[in-house]
């Protein structure tokens, strides 16, 4: 069996790193397969492939859709790779993916599987239209969650027949409570923070589906309402629109950390974990802070409502920054609860590993290539 998997591949977000943990599981699992990583912008992307022993990948430029003498072009070449390397199946992740990937996947007359990161509520009308003809030629598509499938094929009228929920998987050996009170105490110092301090963490790349003005403006609430109230923000992710919130969130309790490798000591440092995005999936940010034992304050978008309950947190109106200052005041005045709801959090993580994940995938490919 010989896999090619066919993804942008642009910078560390959700993605990004699944299929990471997707193609380190398949090495592992001694899986032949080839990446096809379109139009990448990140050398740590690059390094990240290298340190996967075994791993072959070859990158695509894909120039334009718009332009059809381009896209023809370019879905040829990745179909004369497909035959020329000898690939079996064609595995196509997200938008320029999916649309390059499924055509040259039946140009090169094997099977192909679509797999989800998110909602994409950015799709026009037409693209729409062009995505509803080219799942057509799909064999089976994967999703992340219940609500991403319902959502996702009834707007592209995908067969639920033909489709699969694999949730994400995270590296559970890095994402558990390590040690507290070594990373509390370092990460505070670094940042100039009282040991004592309730801390809030939020991760995620800066751009506006993010929501990270949602919450500056949800800070700024809480900080002139209940001036006496102590905590911390601490935003971990980087991006083009970094200048423009730290501007907005000057003089608030607010640090911006930027990209972190070490992005788990933060997990393990805070009290309280807050995502307020305005469009998701299934946002691996948040199960990676459950596995950390965090209560979750979130927006109620995409399947956030499978991740966030009762007993672990509290889900607010998406781009409400009114909503969200109540819910993390709500959480922030009753920390005789955090240890039962981070115990919550916990429990609720534990189906989510890379190890499921990857023997999904893995169960699926035989399957799809057993109905050939």
């Amino acid at each position: 069996m010989r896999i090619a998997l066919i993804a942008p591949f642009h910078d560390f977000g959700g993605s990004e790193r699944q299929i990471l943990l997707l193609l380190r599981g398949l090495e592992q699992k001694g899986i032949d397969f080839f990446f096809f990583h379109l139009n990448i912008r990140s050398r740590e992307l690059v390094d990240s492939l290298d340190t996967i022993p075994g791993c072959k990948h070859v990158e695509i430029r894909f120039r334009s859709m718009k332009n059809l003498f381009f896209f023809a072009a370019d879905v040829q070449k990745v179909a004369w790779q497909l035959r020329y390397h000898k690939c079996e199946l064609a595995h196509c992740w997200n938008y320029t993916g999916h649309i390059i990937g499924g055509s040259a996947s039946k140009l090169a007359r094997i099977p192909c599987v679509f797999s989800f990161g998110g909602l994409d509520p950015w799709k026009k009308a037409w693209q729409l239209h062009f995505f509803r003809l080219l799942n057509r030629l799909v064999d089976d598509f994967v999703f992340q969650s219940d609500t991403e499938r319902e959502i996702i094929s009834r707007k592209e009228w995908i067969p639920l027949m033909r489709t699969r929920i694999i949730p994400n998987g995270i590296e559970r050996q890095r994402f558990h409570i390590i040690n507290h009170a070594l990373d509390n105490q370092e990460v505070r110092k670094e940042f100039g923070l009282s040991p004592s301090i309730p801390l809030i963490l939020s991760v995620g790349s800066l751009r506006p589906i993010k929501g990270h003005d949602v919450l500056i403006e949800s800070v700024r609430k809480i900080y002139e309402r209940r001036p006496g109230l102590p905590f911390h923000v601490i935003i971990v992710g980087d991006g083009h629109l970094r200048k423009v919130y730290e501007q907005s969130a000057n003089e608030l309790p607010i640090s911006f950390a930027g990209f972190r490798a070490d992005v788990e000591r933060f997990y393990s440092a805070a009290d309280l974990y807050c995502q307020p995005s305005r469009s998701e999936g299934l946002p691996n940010t948040v199960v990676e802070a459950m596995s950390c034992g965090l209560p979750v304050v979130a927006s109620n978008v995409g399947a956030m409502a499978e991740l966030v309950k009762a007993d672990n947190g509290r889900l607010c109106q998406p781009e409400d920054s009114e909503d969200l200052a109540i819910q993390l005041c709500t959480l922030l005045e009753n920390r005789a609860a955090w240890s039962s709801m981070a115990n919550a959090s916990i429990r609720a993580s534990e189906r989510f590993s890379a190890k499921s994940m990857v023997d999904s995938y893995v169960s699926g490919y035989c399957d799809m290539l057993a109905k050939q």
